[in-house]
Protein backbone atom coordinates (compact mmCIF):
# COMPACT_ATOMS: atom_id res chain seq x y z
CA UNK A 1 0.00 0.00 0.00
CA UNK A 2 1.31 3.61 -0.88
CA UNK A 3 1.21 6.40 1.17
CA UNK A 4 0.16 9.69 0.25
CA UNK A 5 3.31 12.24 0.79
CA UNK A 6 3.04 14.74 3.65
CA UNK A 7 1.56 17.93 3.09
CA UNK A 8 3.77 20.70 3.79
CA UNK A 9 1.52 23.28 5.60
CA UNK A 10 4.82 25.40 6.65
CA UNK A 11 4.64 27.61 3.16
CA UNK A 12 0.91 28.19 3.42
CA UNK A 13 -0.43 31.60 4.69
CA UNK A 14 -3.23 33.01 5.49
CA UNK A 15 -3.82 36.94 5.67
CA UNK A 16 -5.13 38.29 8.33
CA UNK A 17 -6.27 41.75 9.52
CA UNK A 18 -5.47 42.48 13.31
CA UNK A 19 -7.07 44.72 15.60
CA UNK A 20 -7.97 45.04 19.15
CA UNK A 21 -11.66 44.58 20.47
CA UNK A 22 -12.17 44.86 24.40
CA UNK A 23 -8.24 44.17 25.18
CA UNK A 24 -7.74 41.03 23.34
CA UNK A 25 -6.09 40.96 19.84
CA UNK A 26 -8.78 39.68 17.09
CA UNK A 27 -8.00 38.64 13.63
CA UNK A 28 -10.08 38.55 10.37
CA UNK A 29 -9.25 37.00 7.40
CA UNK A 30 -8.20 39.65 4.92
CA UNK A 31 -9.99 38.81 1.71
CA UNK A 32 -13.67 39.86 3.84
CA UNK A 33 -12.64 42.94 4.30
CA UNK A 34 -12.98 45.88 1.13
CA UNK A 35 -12.12 48.81 3.24
CA UNK A 36 -10.62 50.42 6.15
CA UNK A 37 -11.35 54.13 7.58
CA UNK A 38 -9.94 55.51 10.55
CA UNK A 39 -12.96 57.65 12.47
CA UNK A 40 -12.15 59.97 15.40
CA UNK A 41 -13.67 58.49 19.27
CA UNK A 42 -16.39 61.56 19.20
CA UNK A 43 -17.23 60.31 15.25
CA UNK A 44 -17.49 56.76 17.08
CA UNK A 45 -19.35 57.57 19.64
CA UNK A 46 -22.67 58.26 17.91
CA UNK A 47 -23.44 55.23 17.85
CA UNK A 48 -24.38 55.10 13.71
CA UNK A 49 -22.16 51.99 13.53
CA UNK A 50 -21.68 48.62 15.17
CA UNK A 51 -19.09 47.88 17.12
CA UNK A 52 -17.50 45.26 17.22
CA UNK A 53 -16.56 44.92 20.74
CA UNK A 54 -19.71 44.95 21.61
CA UNK A 55 -20.93 42.32 19.38
CA UNK A 56 -18.68 39.96 21.41
CA UNK A 57 -19.55 41.12 24.74
CA UNK A 58 -16.94 42.30 25.13
CA UNK A 59 -15.96 45.75 27.27
CA UNK A 60 -14.90 48.57 25.31
CA UNK A 61 -11.61 50.55 25.89
CA UNK A 62 -12.01 54.12 26.93
CA UNK A 63 -8.94 55.33 25.61
CA UNK A 64 -8.63 54.49 22.11
CA UNK A 65 -8.41 57.39 20.17
CA UNK A 66 -8.42 56.60 16.57
CA UNK A 67 -11.14 53.62 15.90
CA UNK A 68 -11.55 52.02 12.25
CA UNK A 69 -14.64 51.22 10.31
CA UNK A 70 -14.12 48.11 8.15
CA UNK A 71 -15.98 47.62 5.40
CA UNK A 72 -17.03 43.89 5.25
CA UNK A 73 -17.68 41.69 2.04
CA UNK A 74 -20.97 39.58 3.18
CA UNK A 75 -23.30 37.55 0.41
CA UNK A 76 -25.78 40.21 1.06
CA UNK A 77 -23.72 43.30 0.43
CA UNK A 78 -21.06 44.93 2.59
CA UNK A 79 -21.58 46.05 5.99
CA UNK A 80 -19.88 48.41 8.30
CA UNK A 81 -18.13 47.69 11.62
CA UNK A 82 -16.27 49.50 14.11
CA UNK A 83 -12.85 47.89 15.47
CA UNK A 84 -10.23 49.77 17.46
CA UNK A 85 -6.71 50.73 16.27
CA UNK A 86 -4.68 50.28 15.14
CA UNK A 87 -5.15 47.66 12.44
CA UNK A 88 -2.00 45.41 10.86
CA UNK A 89 -2.32 43.32 7.85
CA UNK A 90 -0.21 40.00 9.16
CA UNK A 91 0.51 37.50 6.55
CA UNK A 92 0.56 34.29 8.93
CA UNK A 93 1.50 30.67 8.56
CA UNK A 94 -1.60 28.72 8.57
CA UNK A 95 0.71 25.80 11.36
CA UNK A 96 0.13 28.44 13.20
CA UNK A 97 -3.30 28.10 13.39
CA UNK A 98 -4.84 25.86 16.49
CA UNK A 99 -8.27 25.04 16.71
CA UNK A 100 -10.05 25.51 20.06
CA UNK A 101 -9.25 23.12 22.69
CA UNK A 102 -12.28 21.07 23.75
CA UNK A 103 -12.85 22.29 26.78
CA UNK A 104 -12.48 26.34 26.07
CA UNK A 105 -14.74 25.55 23.27
CA UNK A 106 -17.51 24.03 25.09
CA UNK A 107 -17.61 26.89 27.89
CA UNK A 108 -16.67 29.89 25.07
CA UNK A 109 -19.14 32.80 24.99
CA UNK A 110 -17.02 35.00 22.15
CA UNK A 111 -19.64 35.08 18.95
CA UNK A 112 -17.70 33.22 16.20
CA UNK A 113 -14.57 32.78 17.69
CA UNK A 114 -13.42 29.84 15.40
CA UNK A 115 -9.38 29.21 16.08
CA UNK A 116 -6.15 30.75 18.10
CA UNK A 117 -3.62 31.65 16.25
CA UNK A 118 -0.03 31.35 17.74
CA UNK A 119 2.53 33.12 15.13
CA UNK A 120 5.96 32.24 15.50
CA UNK A 121 7.10 35.48 15.60
CA UNK A 122 5.69 38.13 16.97
CA UNK A 123 3.19 39.66 20.07
CA UNK A 124 1.64 36.54 21.39
CA UNK A 125 -2.08 34.90 20.71
CA UNK A 126 -4.30 36.24 18.12
CA UNK A 127 -8.27 34.95 18.54
CA UNK A 128 -9.18 34.43 14.82
CA UNK A 129 -13.00 35.20 14.24
CA UNK A 130 -15.29 34.06 11.78
CA UNK A 131 -16.51 37.50 10.64
CA UNK A 132 -19.79 36.22 8.86
CA UNK A 133 -20.67 33.75 11.05
CA UNK A 134 -20.35 36.87 13.57
CA UNK A 135 -22.60 38.82 11.51
CA UNK A 136 -25.13 36.73 10.58
CA UNK A 137 -25.67 35.54 14.32
CA UNK A 138 -26.31 39.30 15.14
CA UNK A 139 -28.58 39.58 12.27
CA UNK A 140 -30.54 36.91 13.35
CA UNK A 141 -30.58 38.06 17.17
CA UNK A 142 -32.11 41.30 15.42
CA UNK A 143 -34.45 39.05 13.61
CA UNK A 144 -35.83 37.93 16.12
CA UNK A 145 -36.17 41.22 18.48
CA UNK A 146 -38.35 43.11 15.59
CA UNK A 147 -42.11 42.33 16.27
Amino acid sequence: MSTLPEHDTTAETLDLVVFVAGGWRVGIEARHVVAATPIAAEQAAGGALNDLTTRLGLTPPGDCLIRQCLEINQPTGSQKILVDGPLELRSLACDGIRPLPPLFAARNTLKGLRALVLPSQGNGMILLLDIHALLSIEAQRHEEESP
